[in-house]
């Protein structure tokens, strides 16, 4: 895998960086590994169920998200 191939997406708000790289998978615009940042989740969510905090200003992200 290439640098150039790897693809980010950036957003000021979302529910959480999770539940949209769900979303671009589905959508077919992630078919390679990808990152997804926001500025601010309003929902975020971690791993094993617990939840993930995310002030303003804040950033977070997931990734690498394979496409599968």
């Amino acid at each position: 895998m290439s640098i150039s191939s790897v693809k980010s997406f950036y957003y000021e708000s979302l529910d959480s960086t999770m539940n949209e790289a769900k979303r671009l998978i589905q959508s077919g615009q992630i078919t390679n590994t990808a990152f997804v940042f926001a500025n601010h989740q309003t929902s975020g969510r971690g791993t094993r169920g617990k939840t993930w905090s995310s002030p303003e200003g804040t950033p977070a992200r997931d990734g690498p998200i394979p496409p599968h």
